[in-house]
C-alpha cells in the first residue's frame, strides 16, 4: 500500500479495512450438535482409598460386564471368567477390615438416625392430632 503511494502526497490514505478483516479474522465456526442429555453421575460414598478404589475399578473394567454380573458369577462359583489369578488378585484389592467396620459405623449411624427421624415425625403427628383433640376437652 504504501509502495505505490508517491512520498510527496500529503493526502490521507484510508486502509482497506475489510481486506484486513480477511486477513486477520477467525471464520465463524457452527455450534457442534450436543451428544444427547448429559447423564450427572450420582456421588458415592466410597470407604476405601482413591487409588485403591482407581485399580479396583480398573481391574474390574477387564471382564466387560457389570459388577452386578461379576458378584453373581462369584456367588454362583461360576469361573467362566475367573481363573485362580484373577480371583487373587480381586482379594488384594478388596477393602480391608478397618474399611468395613467403618462402613458399618456409618451405616449403624444411619440407622438411628432414620429412627429418630421417624420417631419425630410420628410425635409431629401426634402432637398435631392431640392438639385438635385438647381443646374440646379443655371446654367440657
Amino acid at each position: 500500500m504504501w509502495a505505490v503511494m508517491p512520498n510527496s502526497s500529503r493526502e490521507l490514505v484510508e486502509p482497506d479495512y475489510a481486506s484486513l478483516e480477511l486477513l486477520f479474522s477467525v471464520p465463524p465456526t457452527a455450534p457442534k450438535e450436543k451428544m444427547g442429555p448429559k447423564i450427572k453421575k450420582t456421588k458415592e460414598i466410597t470407604f476405601i482409598d482413591p487409588k485403591k478404589s482407581l485399580l479396583l475399578s480398573i481391574f474390574l473394567k477387564q471382564f466387560k460386564c457389570s459388577n452386578e454380573e461379576i458378584v453373581d458369577m462369584i456367588q454362583k462359583g461360576d469361573s467362566s471368567k475367573l481363573d485362580a489369578e484373577i480371583l487373587k488378585q480381586l482379594l488384594k484389592l478388596l477393602p480391608e477390615d478397618h474399611e468395613v467396620s467403618i462402613k458399618c459405623v456409618i451405616l449403624m449411624e444411619f440407622s438411628v438416625f432414620c429412627a429418630q427421624l421417624e420417631t419425630l415425625a410420628l410425635l409431629k403427628q401426634e402432637v398435631m392430632t392431640g392438639s385438635h383433640i385438647l381443646p374440646h376437652h379443655l371446654s367440657q
